[in-house]
């Protein structure tokens, strides 16, 4: 996104000390009534074929407890041998969990971090280089949710957990099986079928913090098989809250209250209808967030309409999906119109994608495809030019890719890649090949990637003199893992070098904006992961570890005399931690912990000169705890209590370039409360 265009002076390294607040919470109750409705049929006939326009094939649901995935592969396969390193969270993870949103679930995952955009939009870092900018792909069933203006996609109480079946991410790059919006990972987030529902879910909940109002919504979904065998599968949920209700010193001495300035309100309806080959699928949402320290709202409202048709030709199974995203992808409301009306864009795309996969013989299958899109934008504004000059413009991309699988005792080579040309950028290249397998006690991988980012709208409407080229990424990855019983654990290590990266400009003698690439940065580092189940109590943990071993970028350095030592915003050490027991079979107690060490952000440190400077914050031990209580009344009613950040800790979510953006507080204490009707 783009930056605020203030005039400030660098100074000197200061120090930010917490300060404590005692939070006291209240309980809310929601109290939901379901509309009166008829339960759904139980049988379906027909084969669904799951899978979208990016995202080539979907989850084997009969697979589930061997951890069939396709996230990183065209061809189904377990975790172990998937050519990507893989988290998955499931619906137990979730239920079990308490987790007040997504947000929640991706800030445990293994080198994911949180940081801000600029508004103080949520989103995440993967391995130290922030992703938000198109290059951490967002989707759900396949349906890419990023906005085309800028390629982000904002967190933060949008996304209804209730209808999830599991959570499918790529650590590291999808760009050989995704294209041009999937350089540094990507998350496929499942629902559950019709046929998984079988009835109706209805969900409320209600949280405080700081003797305050901190969140709420009300979420539904049902599925089942109508007449005919057609399976409907519907969710919806509003919501609104706050980011945070913490009030608190800024380094320049200004005085925030961000339960005053960070309201966001959101809807979104999901519609999924399968008949025997064809399915469709209908995704709307409207988002709103409020900016801490503007005084404006930012919008994103998005539609996307796909219908996808497979059909089987003796050993080849042909796939055939036409998608349309209609998008307001990043509206600023209520700012200086001189400002903010040349950033507010309208846009949409038209995707067509056609793909073949067959299975030659029994060791060897073999896939191909083409995709094709067409871009169009122009400013919400009617009658605003262009920066070239022009009321609307149109790019068209088109990418070609393959995909094989060799598969022995003692491998598995995976190899293929993607060609894709966009604009008037050169073709982009981003070739794959991995070696993995999975034996009794042990799995081992070798992957070697090269992925890009493409410009999105906004980076190219703002590339004034047409410089600007697409990012480069080579990533090698080598994970080795042991099982045994009750017991998992692996360890990865990674080296990424990311060239050509783009940020964004602001001349201070023309007062002009623009998007420039700016050097290259190369990192490394080492993720730990090790679960233990039994039958009574579960514990998982992870830890990881990023270095930038060098850069040339001094835009997202925390120190660029010593660029080794970390990049702005991240923190080079996080720790998860999470246990679960289970009191008996329908009530259990969750406690999630997560560590961060010390960050460093440029933040505003004089109000008066606008000066900014570096500024360190501390480490971070943020603790919260779950109680679940489920199945009551004949199996129809499930409650959840949870306690948040229970130790009142500081989190502090940076801006992750040298800008002088003050930080957004997390929430402090908070009380939440969960119903679930089942009927």
């Amino acid at each position: 996104m783009l930056s605020r265009p203030d005039v400030q002076k660098p100074a000197k390294v200061l120090k930010c000390h917490p300060d404590f607040n005692l939070l006291s919470c209240l309980l809310v109750l929601l109290l939901a009534f379901a509309p009166f409705v008829t339960k759904s049929q139980s049988d379906s006939s027909g084969f669904i074929f799951t899978g979208g326009l990016e995202e080539i094939n979907q989850l084997d649901i009969e697979g589930a407890e061997t951890e069939k995935i396709s996230i990183a592969s065209n061809f189904e396969s377990n975790s172990y041998e998937a050519p990507g390193i893989i988290s998955i969270i499931t619906d137990k993870d979730i239920k079990n969990g308490g987790y007040r949103d997504i947000t929640d679930l991706l800030n445990q995952i293994p080198g994911f971090s949180m940081a801000t955009d600029v508004q103080n939009g949520v989103s995440f870092g993967v391995r130290g280089n922030w992703a938000e900018e198109a290059k951490l792909l967002i989707m759900i069933d396949g349906l890419p949710l990023n906005e085309l203006a800028y390629g982000t996609y904002i967190f933060g109480q949008r996304i209804p957990l209730v209808n999830i079946d599991r959570i499918e991410i790529i650590r590291g790059a999808g760009s050989s099986q995704y294209g041009g919006s999937a350089a540094l990972g990507v998350i496929n987030i499942i629902t559950k079928s019709g046929q998984d529902i079988s009835g109706h879910r209805l969900m409320a909940s209600g949280g405080q913090s700081n003797l305050a109002f901190s969140r709420t919504s009300i979420s539904y979904n049902y599925g089942g098989v109508l007449p005919n065998g057609v399976e409907l599968t519907t969710s919806g949920m509003i919501n609104q809250g706050n980011l945070s209700n913490e009030k608190f010193r800024l380094t320049d001495s200004t005085m925030v209250n961000l339960r005053d300035t960070s309201y966001l309100i959101g809807a979104n309806i999901y519609l999924t209808l399968k008949y025997k080959n064809i399915k469709f699928k209908q995704y709307y949402e409207d988002y709103n967030f409020q900016s801490t320290y503007e005084p404006v709202y930012s919008q994103n409202r998005t539609s996307i309409t796909e219908f996808e048709n497979r059909t089987r030709f003796k050993k080849a199974d042909l796939i055939v999906s036409l998608n349309y995203k209609f998008q307001t992808p990043w509206n600023t409301q209520y700012g200086d119109p001189k400002i903010y009306d040349l950033q507010n864009l309208l846009a949409n795309r038209l995707a067509v994608s056609f793909f073949a996969k067959t299975k030659l013989s029994k060791p060897y299958q073999f896939l191909a495809g083409v995709n094709a899109y067409n871009d169009n934008f122009r400013h919400h504004r009617a009658g605003l030019l262009l920066n070239s000059g022009k009321r609307r413009e149109s790019y068209q991309g088109v990418s070609g890719f393959v995909e094989s699988v060799y598969n022995t005792k003692y491998f598995i080579i995976n190899a293929g890649g993607r060609l894709e040309q966009y604009a008037y950028f050169n073709a982009n290249l981003a070739p794959r090949i991995s070696v993995t397998k999975k034996f009794e006690y042990w799995h081992y991988k070798l992957i070697y990637n090269q992925a890009y980012k493409i410009p999105a709208l906004q980076n190219i409407n703002l590339d004034l003199e047409q410089t600007i080229r697409p990012e480069q990424l080579k990533e090698l990855q080598a994970q080795t893992g042991f099982h045994y019983k009750k017991l998992n654990a692996s360890a990865t290590v990674f080296k990424s070098q990311i060239k050509n990266l783009i940020v964004f400009g602001y001349d201070l003698i023309t007062f002009t904006e623009s998007y420039i690439n700016s050097g290259e940065v190369n990192t490394a580092g080492l993720e730990l992961e090790a679960e233990y189940k039994t039958k009574k109590w579960n514990l998982n943990t992870n830890y990881s570890y990023h270095q930038i071993l060098n850069s040339s970028a001094p835009e997202i350095l925390s120190d660029s005399i010593n660029p080794e030592n970390r990049s702005l915003a991240f923190p080079a050490h996080k720790l998860v931690a999470k246990f679960s027991y289970f009191i008996n079979a329908k009530m259990s107690a969750h406690a999630q912990y997560v560590f961060e060490s010390s960050k460093s952000g440029f933040v505003g440190v004089n109000r008066t000169t606008g000066e900014f400077g570096l500024v360190e914050f501390p480490a971070s031990h943020n603790l919260n705890l779950i109680c679940n209580y489920d199945n009551l009344y004949k199996g129809t009613l499930d409650l959840s209590l949870g306690l948040y950040n229970v130790l009142a800790t500081q989190l502090n979510y940076l801006y992750p370039f040298s800008s002088g953006y003050q930080p957004l507080r997390g929430m402090g204490r908070e009380l939440l409360f969960n119903i679930k009707l089942k009927f």
